[in-house]
């Protein structure tokens, strides 16, 4: 596990999210990617045969595919010009900026009761933070579980 199967795992999730909620954008996504080489690329990959004749599926892997690329590429490069100690002080900066988003968006989730994960056995009253909702699907998918998010009915 690394940064770029981190981020790349985390883009899908983010991804069906994004495909849900603007359709239109989601469409443009894969108006803009059918005319690059990612996208026959992995549409003829035999690892991908199984999605090959999914649009969706075959979006969502070449953007996971560049986001994790970038995520890898980018700390890459701060440690070949700034040096490790400057890359650990970035990552320690992401952390803190992501601790607050956590702090301001789990608030909101808590408040909703949104979101319930089916392989956690808890039930849909059950209000999660933030943290916890990121942490559920990235443990489930490593541990080979199926998982899915439900939504109330009030949505």
């Amino acid at each position: 596990m690394n940064s770029e199967v981190a981020v790349h795992e985390y883009t899908h999730l983010w991804d069906r999210y994004t495909m849900k909620t603007n359709p239109e954008l989601w469409e443009k996504g894969k108006e803009v990617f059918k005319r690059t080489s990612l996208w026959n690329e992995v549409k003829a990959s035999p690892d991908y045969a199984d999605i090959a004749d999914d649009d969706n599926l075959v979006l969502s892997e070449c953007h996971a595919r560049i986001c994790g690329k970038m995520a890898n590429t980018i700390l890459s490069k701060i440690v070949e010009h700034d040096g490790e100690l400057t890359k650990d002080t970035v990552i320690d900066w992401d952390k803190e900026a992501w601790e607050y988003i956590n702090k301001e968006l789990g608030r909101k989730i808590a408040n909703t009761g949104v979101y319930s994960f089916s392989d956690t056995g808890l039930n849909d009253d059950y209000a999660v933070d933030f943290k916890h909702f990121l942490s559920m699907p990235m443990k489930a998918l490593m541990n080979g579980k199926d998982f899915s998010v439900k939504e109330k009915e009030e949505l």
